[in-house]
Formats: structure tokens, sequence, C-alpha cells
């Protein structure tokens, strides 16, 4: 089964609530099914990159979306995740080794709000549904089911731990993937907020291992070299004026692509950057300090005990 289908599979593990149908239909989300999940490297040398298919922003915010309905049925709640990523850039967390910013990956998500504000059918369906728009920007930026800070577990933490494993590295199966899913309940943390727990010490043995798996490869020397030659290339277009920097959050990838691939034509040294990141079957040794990827999760371990597993801290 190739990606697409498996995400599609993740998507209808749970409902998705009938007022989002006609948000899918605006620009901004239908943008989102050609901004890849894997931040460019879908086209990369598949030497090292080897999907079995797409998996996109689009699909990665709706599975997301719909198991935090499940655990909130809370309208406002599912449209905080399902938006998270609107504002992504071409390519994604290349874009912020672009802007240097290794560590925290975090530069390219500053127009998500501007983007979301500034769709007037957007606001329009929000005001129809009852949308609760500060509470939605909470859960987005603060501690919360949607988002919340390392090494503590949120939706995007889980699926950006899940996905990978089954369409990136494929160390999971498609069942796998479910049942790690379904293994999830909300429990109350340490600090009073609700937090996704796993009922079954196995699933977070799992979760830990397929999350040290996924650190080393995004820490590995040939994701950094193709994410920033990637990154390379999109600086050369900018600075050349084929585009501007805020093209890369309206332009969809293959779009951007194309005029990559038209640029080079008549670029040699460019094109053989850009030939490089498509062909190439060795890399050079990283010399920056990446993203750490550490998660703690909660562990149910009967009706009145919950744990912080990795120091066996009782909640």
């Amino acid at each position: 089964m190739d990606a697409s289908h498996q995400m599609k599979a993740l998507i209808n593990l749970r409902k998705t609530p009938k007022e989002f149908y006609k948000y899918e239909q605006l620009p901004e989300f239908q943008r989102l099914r050609l901004i890849g999940y894997y931040c460019g490297t879908d086209w990369a040398s598949e030497t090292f990159f080897n999907y079995q298919g797409f998996t996109s922003r689009f699909d990665h915010s709706l599975i997301g979306a719909n198991q935090v309905y499940y655990f909130t049925h809370d309208l406002t709640a599912f449209m905080a995740y399902a938006t998270h990523d609107i504002g992504s850039a071409c390519f994604s967390h290349t874009i912020d080794y672009m802007n240097s910013d290794y560590i925290n990956q975090e530069s390219t998500e500053e127009k998500t709000k501007d983007i979301i504000l500034g769709s007037q059918t957007m606001m329009e369906y929000f005001k129809q549904d009852g949308i609760d728009i500060d509470k939605m920007f909470e859960y987005q930026e603060g501690d919360s089911i949607v988002n919340n800070k390392r090494p503590k577990l949120c939706m995007d933490r889980i699926d950006g731990i899940i996905i990978p494993a089954l369409t990136w590295l494929q160390i999971i199966n498609l069942r796998e993937a479910k049942c790690l899913y379904k293994d999830l309940i909300l429990c109350t943390n340490e600090d009073g907020k609700a937090e996704l727990t796993f009922e079954h010490k196995a699933s977070v043995d799992r979760i830990i291992a397929l999350n040290n798996a996924i650190n080393d490869a995004i820490r590995a020397d040939y994701d950094f070299y193709f994410m920033d030659t990637l990154a390379k290339i999109v600086k050369e277009l900018i600075d050349n004026k084929i585009i501007a920097y805020d093209d890369l959050y309206k332009l969809n990838e293959p779009q951007l692509i194309k005029i990559i691939e038209n640029y080079g034509r008549n670029h040699p040294d460019f094109y053989s950057l850009w030939y490089d990141f498509q062909h190439a079957t060795e890399v050079p040794k990283r010399n920056k300090q990446i993203k750490d990827r550490v998660i703690n999760p909660l562990l149910r371990l009967d009706k009145a005990h919950v744990i912080r597993y990795n120091d066996y801290r009782v909640i």
C-alpha cells in the first residue's frame, strides 16, 4: 500500500466533522495538498529517500485534527489543529535551514495567524460554526492537546512520530500505526492540563523507540545535506529576485519545482546543485547542531495512577 492510501486510512480512523468539508475547498487548504510533509525531500535523491508516494501537510493536518476532535468533541480544537500548518512555506523546515534556524525550526511558522485572519471566507465560516478564534490560537500556541512543550506529548508530536515511521522510514506498518493512535487517551498531567497518554507500556516503549529512530534520521548527515542544499537553491532564487520570500507561502511545491527547473536551464552552476540534490549517492559530514526531538510520554498504570514514563514520576 502506497503512502497516499496509508494516509487516507489514517484520516478515516476517526470521523471528520461535517463542518470541515466546506473549509477544505478553500485555496489555503487546497495548497496544503501540494505541500509535502518531508520538507522538499520528495524530490531528493532516491538513494536516500524513497517514500513510495506523497504525504502532504494536508494529510497530516486532517489525521491529527480528526484525533483531536475524537478526544475533545470541540470544533474549535479541531480547527486549531486543521489550520496549524496552513502557514507552511514550500519545503517547510528546509526554509528554517535557509533562515539558519536549525535548532527550534520555527521561523516559518510566523505567518500562520496572518494567513488565517487574512482569509475572509474562512473567518465567515468560523462565525457560522461558532469557532472561538482566540481559543483556537490558544490551542496552537499554548500547552494543549494540539501543541505542547517538549518533552510532553501533543497530537502534532505524535503525528510527527507515527507518520514518518510509516511513510518515510517504513519501520512500522499501517496496522501498528492504527494501534498506536487507538491506544491514546486523555489524562491530566502534572500541570493540571489534559495531555495525550498511552494506556499500555508496550505502546510507550514503541513510541519512544520510533521517536529515537526518527531523531537519528533527522539528525543524520544525509538529511542535513539535502535540506541544506535545497535551502541554498531557494536562497539563490530569492537573491536573484526570481521569487520573493513571501512567494514561498503562496506557491505550492510543484509550482516552485517548475521555477527551479526553468531557472536551472540557463544557470549551469545552479543546475549542477539541483542535479546533485536529485541524484547524489554520497554526502559530506554536517557541521551544524540540529534540533533534538526528546519525548517523555505519560502512561496510565490504572484508573487512579498516571506516570511520566522516563523518570517514573507519579502524576
